[in-house]
C-alpha cells in the first residue's frame, strides 16, 4: 500500500500485475492492451482498492469456456497454447499462472494471454524447472479433465523436441509434481528464482 518493494524486491500483487502487464505490452506480447489503472484511498489516505483497465476482447472467450464448447478439440488447443507460451518466452515474459482460464480465444485472431499478476519479465536461471512447472500446472488446471495424462505427456514431449537446452531430469522432477500437487503463488516464484518446488 505504500508503493515500496518488499524485501525480495517484488511489489504487492496488484502493483506487480500493473508493472508486468505494462512491460508485456511494451514487448509486444499477444494480450489485451492496457488502457489505464486507478485506485481508491481510505480515510487515512492509504490505497484501499486497485484496478487495471484493459481493452475489452469482444470476440474472445476464455479457454475454459471454449473447451466446454469444444471438448473434442483439446489437442489443437494444447498445441496452440504451447505456441502462445513459447511466444511469451521469446520475449522473456514468464507467465507463472498459465492455464486455460488465462488464455483468450477468438476464431478470427491469435490466442491472447491475460492476467500477468504472477509473472516475470526477466530470464530465469532455471529454465528447465520453470518450464516443467508451467506445463505441469497447465495440465492440472482444467486440461486434465479432457485428455489422458499419457496423451498430454506425448504432446509435451512433442513440444520439448523443439526446444534446445532443456534438461530432461530437472524438467521432469518439477513437471511430474506440478501435474498432481497444488502449487501456491509464492511457491511458483521459488521455482523461477531458485529452481525449487516445495508442494503441499
Amino acid at each position: 500500500t505504500l508503493g515500496k518493494p518488499q524485501r525480495n524486491g517484488r511489489f504487492d500483487w496488484p502493483l506487480e500485475e500493473l508493472i508486468n502487464t505494462a512491460e508485456a505490452q511494451r514487448r509486444g506480447v499477444q494480450m489485451s492492451d492496457l488502457e489505464g489503472f486507478g485506485y481508491t484511498r481510505d480515510r487515512l489516505g492509504l490505497v484501499q482498492e486497485y484496478f487495471i483497465l484493459t481493452r475489452l476482447l469482444d470476440d474472445y472467450v476464455d479457454g475454459v469456456q471454449w473447451l466446454r464448447n469444444n471438448p473434442n478439440k483439446i489437442e489443437p488447443f494444447i498445441r496452440d497454447a504451447f505456441g502462445l507460451l513459447h511466444s511469451l518466452a521469446q520475449k522473456n515474459i514468464t507467465h507463472m499462472d498459465f492455464w486455460a482460464g488465462n488464455i483468450m480465444i477468438s476464431p478470427q485472431a491469435p490466442l491472447k494471454a491475460i492476467d500477468f499478476e504472477n509473472c516475470f519479465a526477466t530470464i530465469t536461471p532455471h529454465p528447465s524447472e520453470t518450464l516443467g512447472f508451467q506445463l505441469g500446472f497447465f495440465y492440472r488446471r482444467e486440461v486434465y479433465k479432457l485428455i489422458t495424462e499419457a496423451q498430454y505427456d506425448a504432446l509435451v514431449e512433442e513440444y520439448l523436441d523443439q526446444l534446445p537446452g532443456i534438461c530432461a531430469e530437472k524438467f521432469n522432477e518439477v513437471y511430474q509434481a506440478s501435474k498432481h500437487e497444488y502449487v501456491g503463488r509464492k511457491q511458483r516464484r521459488e521455482v523461477f528464482l531458485k529452481g525449487n518446488l516445495i508442494t503441499g
